[in-house]
């Protein structure tokens, strides 16, 4: 009786995978919507707070870049998730942790201005303002006398007109910023510089721990360096991975601590409520992810009262 190879093609997952058993050291799983579910609300609270509040937090220009960062920290999270979600044919873990580095730089910026709220905010714009300022010169340099560029073009001056008026731009400073605006803002490893550091006390002792613990691999990543090629490599084929999924649950581990620091500090400096949702994303993270509970005993057990 000749012998016939029978393929399992059941459908045991919704993406038809049948997943493999447990291997001697695995960690067990745990939901990810346990954390989202309150990650998310705690988000949205804070979100609308800030909408509500806008014009009435002072100082208003700082109160305009904690919103941004919070909008965008939110949408950098929600982006990482899709990339691993299960339900992808193939996940993108390598993807999501370029992402996962944009998210601690935002971590970082958000820390860095709370420092001197004033100060720093106006730093931060004046910086963004020149180098929107530099972008629309080379774009003129290359395309201004291309007839189908010059509405765009003059669309670009007058929104550098509404950044100049928004930050108290002087003429000089708005015609000329590489002259009269020339200190910009640093990247993460100049907020840490030795000699004088843009943060301090337990911020900088937080932010340095997730920086020398993380921000080498994700920027090897994102510069696609060796270790970039090997998370293809082995994404691409997940016969190679020791632990399947493992790859994706540290990915969505670190993006959710850096959005929970992110959410934190928003609480504080803007004075809220104490959110429940928040507090219970923490503790369902702490038990699970060895820098969440670092964090909390570094700065943010005290300052939330967790």
């Amino acid at each position: 009786m000749a012998e016939f190879k029978v393929v399992d093609r059941r459908r045991v997952t919704s993406i038809g995978v049948r997943p493999a058993p447990p291997k001697p050291g695995d960690l067990p799983s745990v939901s990810h919507k346990t954390i989202d579910g309150p990650l998310m609300k705690a988000s949205r609270y804070f979100k609308e707070h800030l909408r509500r509040n806008e014009g009435s937090l002072k100082p208003e220009l700082f109160w305009i870049t904690v919103r941004g960062l919070l909008i965008s920290g939110e949408q950098t999270y929600a982006a990482i998730c899709v990339l691993v979600a299960d339900r992808r044919p193939k996940t993108l873990p390598l993807q999501a942790s370029i992402l996962v580095r944009s998210l601690l730089e935002a971590l970082g910026n958000l820390l860095a201005l709370s420092e001197d709220p004033p100060k720093r905010s106006f730093l931060f714009g004046c910086d963004g303002y020149r180098s929107a300022f530099d972008e629309c010169q080379r774009l003129k340099a290359g395309f201004g006398n291309v007839a189908k560029w010059k509405h765009w073009l003059a669309q670009s001056e007058q929104l550098l007109k509404v950044h100049a008026t928004l930050l108290g731009l002087t003429a000089q400073q708005a015609n000329d910023p590489a002259k009269h605006l020339p200190k910009r803002w640093p990247t993460p490893g100049g907020l840490l510089d030795k000699k004088k550091p843009m943060l301090s006390g337990t911020r900088l002792t937080a932010f340095k721990q997730l920086y020398d613990f993380w921000y080498s691999t994700l920027s090897g990543y994102a510069h696609q360096r060796l270790r970039a090629l090997s998370a293809a490599l082995i994404t691409d084929d997940p016969s190679l991975q020791w632990s399947p999924g493992r790859i994706e649950s540290n990915v969505v581990s670190e993006a959710t601590l850096f959005l929970l620091c992110i959410l934190s500090e928003v609480e504080v400096l803007g004075g809220f409520q104490p959110n429940v949702n928040l507090r219970v994303a923490w503790e369902r993270m702490r038990p699970l992810d060895d820098m969440s509970e670092t964090m909390v005993k570094v700065r943010y057990g005290k300052l939330l009262g967790i």
